[in-house]
């Protein structure tokens, strides 16, 4: 091991195993104001997925020895915009993106260890949205194709918010969907605190 304070790991399980796993993991650890530095990537793939770990190092003393910052679940498919998605002027209407969006959703659970049956069609509870938030960048015309990322962008102990974003062919962010979704019991209505299944499948740790 290179020298230096080793004070935990980030872990990355990324369905599409795809492009700059190592991006996202820098991105992240920038984005939380974090300054740690992987100095060791390792992977491991399966035909649909790979996990991503990535040892990191600091030498200030404020970062512990157990701390870890994990990375959630994500998946990125290729869509085309269709004739029946615009609206007269030409464009995507919002209410088809965020439908786009929820569809990029339901294949990452589909693709999760946890599966569309036990997320969507379980006795014991459901996940009704609390919130819809949508922002659009740039137009988003009929046949134009777009890279949907789909991912798990947080979780609180009984809500979870997915993040939906539509990239264009030059990599530009055209629309950002967010929608969050409280976990509640069937047989009462009330929420419950997230399984540890769940967590476990969403990437979020136990």
């Amino acid at each position: 091991r290179p020298a230096g304070l080793w004070v935990g790991w980030v872990r990355d399980r990324s369905i599409h195993g795809g492009k700059s796993i190592q991006s996202r993991i820098l991105h992240h650890l920038v984005k939380r104001g974090l300054n740690l530095r992987p100095v060791v990537f390792l992977t491991r793939r399966t035909n649909t997925s790979a996990c991503t770990t990535a040892f990191l190092r600091s030498q200030e003393p404020r970062f512990a020895l157990r701390s870890m910052v994990w990375l959630m679940l994500s998946a990125q498919q290729s869509i085309i915009i269709r004739f029946e998605d615009a609206d007269p002027a030409g464009v995507v209407f919002y209410p088809r993106a965020i439908a786009l969006a929820h569809a990029a959703v339901e294949d990452l659970l589909r693709r999760s260890a946890l599966g569309w049956d036990a997320w969507f069609t379980s006795p014991h509870y459901a996940a009704p949205l609390r919130r819809a938030e949508a922002d659009f960048f740039l137009p988003m015309k009929p046949g134009q194709s777009f890279e949907v990322c789909a991912s798990v962008e947080k979780t609180g102990t009984s809500s979870i918010t997915f993040l939906v974003e539509f990239l264009e062919a030059a990599g530009n962010t055209a629309a950002r969907i967010r929608t969050v979704h409280v976990l509640i019991d069937k047989a009462t209505g009330q929420p419950l605190p997230l399984t540890a299944e769940i967590r476990t499948a969403l990437g979020t740790g136990a």
